[in-house]
């Protein structure tokens, strides 16, 4: 019997934003050769068999305080602006946390920005360990966690290239 995904797949969408970005990150950042992917955002390192989870969030723009919509390229030196990646869900960094703990398993967060969720212009990575609020400064972000490279070989590649 096939999943919901399984359908949605079979029949061509629709597809979420951020499935289409979980697709992405999938087939471009963590591919086949490298990785196996396990369904719901985990992963299996192919090399060393490690487990690990991403937690994958796109936006086409981004919203300031006052509700306005702005383009997340044009302010990402103004350090007013932030991303809440928690979404509607308070408590959603504690119960990853707790999840994280419990399974011993990596959790990350990738962010895509701009473009479409299936090609983003930009994308960043996040050690789930280093976020500590449901509000992420933009300019942190950009500063620090951007990914330049279109596909990894292996986890410690991919956290060869993160921020200590």
């Amino acid at each position: 019997m096939k999943t919901e995904k399984g359908l949605k797949e079979s029949c061509g969408g629709p597809f979420t934003n951020e499935e289409r970005f979980e697709g992405y990150v999938t087939k471009k950042l963590l591919p086949d050769t490298s990785f196996i992917y396990q369904g719901s955002g985990l992963f299996r390192d192919r090399l060393t068999a490690e487990f690990f989870k991403v937690i994958c969030q796109y936006y086409d723009r981004m919203q300031e305080n006052n509700d306005q919509y702005y383009d997340s390229m044009q302010h990402h030196d103004d350090k007013s602006y932030s991303i809440n990646w928690c979404g509607k869900t308070k408590n959603r960094l504690k119960m990853i946390k707790e999840l994280r703990e419990k399974s011993l398993c990596k959790y990350y967060l990738a962010l895509g920005f701009g473009g479409k969720p299936d090609y983003p212009e930009r994308i960043f990575f996040i050690d789930l360990d280093k976020i500590k609020t449901c509000n992420l400064c933009l300019s942190v972000v950009y500063e620090a966690y951007e990914l330049f490279s279109e596909e990894f070989g292996s986890l410690a590649e991919l956290r060869s290239v993160l921020p200590e």
